[in-house]
């Protein structure tokens, strides 16, 4: 923007002069247009101005942490299931026999030249595929997954079906980059805050309030994702049948990447520890599902005897001098 506003007030005071100098003859200068290029000169200052205030405001450790949590959030609404020619969801398969038996024998893999982070993955362009030539896909990998050359992203069955136009279209359907994306990826949020706690807690810095704001940050979007429906593996269509088998995330997932580096990091200060058991009966109040709750409760425990063990390895340090000394004396 900023770029933009100089760019145009630069262009419009040359369009002016010329047209003075080609008026020159005449003795005319247009009084509006003079003071138009001073009102956009002086709007050139006050956007560098912001511009200054802004890089300084933005480069804040607190505005960065707010800034991820936000693109978190974007991307937990975008995951809610029951969209227009999806199908709907299951955490299983409802039969054994809805995977043929042949499945890894048969199927066929659709190979990507590319190289990169799994970015993003068309469902509905994969669903409405399946329908059309009656085909069961498997997505290999999970969002964000690096993804090796010449390998197979999709598997297809029964191959015979995979003519050279299904595989063109089911090769469009995904977007790889060299880096991960916010889009459908929530993990990726999550390890980018992880990340900033883990420097916050590294003993070169040392800033426990700004590893407790990213705690903040993660309970907050996993009390989101809590009251979330999250899409499961298996999508069926409207007759029942199996068409999509996706690697799909879980709560309990999510939960364990977001506090298992963080509490391994923090079990020398107390601060921190007491701000993750505060976090996680937040999260229990509003989780329903007993399997939720089970890996809240497992995570606290594992909080819990991090920091008692630490406390006793601390005292032992403590204790031992004192028991060299009195059996010296």
């Amino acid at each position: 923007m900023v770029l933009g506003t100089f760019i145009s007030t630069f262009l419009y005071c040359l369009l002016v002069l010329l047209a003075i100098r080609g008026a020159a003859s005449q003795a005319f200068v247009s009084e509006i247009a003079v003071t138009f290029g001073i009102v956009l000169a002086l709007m050139s200052i006050g956007v560098l101005i912001y511009f200054f205030h802004h890089v300084s405001a933005s480069m804040h450790a607190a505005e960065i942490v707010a800034a991820v949590g936000t693109e978190m959030d974007k991307a937990i609404e975008k995951l809610v299931p029951g969209r227009p020619g999806i199908g709907s969801f299951e955490s299983e398969p409802r039969d054994e026999q809805d995977i043929p038996k042949e499945f890894d024998e048969q199927a066929q893999g659709v190979v990507d030249t590319r190289s990169g982070y799994l970015q993003s993955i068309d469902y509905e362009s994969l669903f409405a595929l399946s329908l059309e030539h009656d085909l069961l896909l498997h997505i290999n990998y999970r969002m964000g997954d690096f993804i090796p050359p010449e390998r197979d992203i999709i598997t297809v069955w029964p191959a015979k079906r995979l003519d050279d136009k299904v595989y063109e279209q089911i090769n469009r359907t995904t977007v790889i980059g060299v880096y991960p994306s916010w889009n459908q990826d929530v993990t990726y949020a999550v390890n980018q805050l992880v990340a900033i706690a883990l420097r916050a807690l590294s003993p070169s810095i040392k800033d426990p309030f700004l590893a407790m704001s990213c705690i903040d940050r993660l309970g907050a979007a996993l009390i989101r994702l809590a009251q979330k429906s999250i899409p499961s593996s298996y999508r069926y269509d409207k007759t029942g049948k199996l068409r999509l088998i996706t690697s799909s995330f879980s709560f309990e997932k999510v939960l364990d990447l977001s506090f298992d580096q963080i509490r391994q990091a923090s079990v020398s200060d107390v601060a921190v520890t007491i701000r993750l058991l505060e976090t996680m009966a937040t999260i229990a109040g509003v989780v329903k599902l007993p399997e939720r709750k089970e890996a809240i409760r497992r995570q606290a425990d594992m909080i819990k005897r991090a920091g008692i063990s630490f406390a006793v390895i601390e005292i032992g340090k403590a204790i031992r001098p004192v028991e060299l000394e009195s059996s010296f004396i």
